[in-house]
């Protein structure tokens, strides 16, 4: 049930996710109801309804010891509720406890790639190349996760104009997750393209299994 319910999550399928995740968080075992009031907590910041996710931090903060590995985690939802409050410094500090406390989970990436975005929005490229790159030290990091780092950070050099490097990170990042194949090859080609090598950014189109406009 658990699953179905990310599953929902991913899809955009909010009421679906919380009708899966809510019965877990008041009736199963302790571990899974943990994850499972993360999850709504999601879902509720993604629905931007601040007044029930500020409410479930509360009751969570309250139940959970601050030296507990959930209250840690915590801190990432803690960063998005203050970025809907226009607070950038404080998102920025509580990424900066997730990724000290609780560095193996997946608020900890995410922590990461907020932090990232963070910087990239003040025009500090240079602090979000070295943000991704200590994020892909990792060793532990899963593939996935490899694989949309480097996929961000050929975006960067892309946008930088450093189209060698950008493809060098596409490839990286279709290497590490086939999935991501398609998408990869198609920014390949652009940049091949903007870089005004014509006939490579044509076999490069040509290679593609699906249509441009599915893959961008």
């Amino acid at each position: 049930q658990y699953q179905m319910g990310r599953v929902a999550l991913q899809q955009g399928k909010l009421g679906t996710a919380l009708a899966c995740f809510q019965p877990l968080a008041l009736s199963a075992p302790a571990a899974v109801a943990d994850e499972a009031q993360l999850a709504i907590l999601t879902v509720y910041l993604t629905q931007h309804d601040t007044v029930m996710a500020r409410a479930l931090m509360s009751a969570l903060h309250a139940t959970h010891d601050k030296a507990t590995p959930l209250a840690a985690r915590l801190a990432y939802y803690d960063a998005l509720l203050a970025l809907e409050d226009g607070n950038g410094d404080v998102a920025q500090q509580r990424c900066r406890d997730v990724i000290a406390n609780a560095p193996l989970t997946s608020e900890a990436f995410e922590a990461h790639i907020l932090l990232a975005d963070l910087e990239d929005r003040v025009g500090h490229i240079g602090e979000t190349t070295r943000l991704l790159k200590e994020l892909l030290a990792i060793e532990r990091l899963p593939r996935a996760h490899r694989a949309n780092v480097a996929k961000r950070l050929g975006d960067l050099a892309r946008r930088a104009q450093d189209y060698v490097e950008a493809i060098r990170w596409y490839d990286e990042a279709s290497a590490l997750w086939p999935m991501v194949r398609d998408e990869t090859r198609y920014l390949s080609a652009s940049c091949a393209e903007e870089a005004g090598d014509v006939e490579v950014a044509l076999h490069g189109y040509q290679a593609l299994t699906h249509a441009p406009w599915r893959v961008r």
